[in-house]
């Protein structure tokens, strides 16, 4: 499988499982993500197992995060210092769907709903004291 090298000069060939692939550092691989590319480590033995970026809502903070995807669906991903540090990063085939943004509208009905999901929850915890 021969992946695209995103800057030819600083990749290194890495055998695997009597393949060439182009592995690259975190530093490329996020370049990657921002190119809404799916990347993944040689490691982690798991084409289902992969990093991204997408823009969204982290709790109160709203902005383009690094998620991670597993079978079990999407995740916030905290980075750790094996991921920033490893060398064997490829780029998976297909792109990463953008997430559309929510309109203020939408995003006024959810905070609407969340609070009086708030408010149930309360007289409901209210009710059993």
């Amino acid at each position: 499988m021969k992946l695209p090298r995103l800057f030819p000069n600083q990749t290194r060939e890495v055998k695997t499982v009597n393949e060439h692939v182009d592995a690259m550092n975190f530093w490329m691989a996020i370049q990657a993500m921002l190119n809404l590319k799916k990347v993944t480590r040689l490691e982690w033995k798991n084409p289902n197992l992969y990093g991204f970026i997408k823009p969204g809502k982290i709790g109160d903070k709203e902005g383009t995060f690094f998620h991670y995807h597993k079978e079990d669906g999407d995740h916030p991903w905290i980075l750790v210092v094996e991921d920033v540090e490893a060398k064997d990063w490829i780029v998976l085939p297909g792109d990463v769907e953008e997430t559309p943004k929510i309109d203020q509208s939408k995003e006024k009905q959810i905070k609407d709903l969340e609070n009086r999901l708030k408010i149930l929850k309360g007289e409901a915890t209210s009710k059993l004291q």
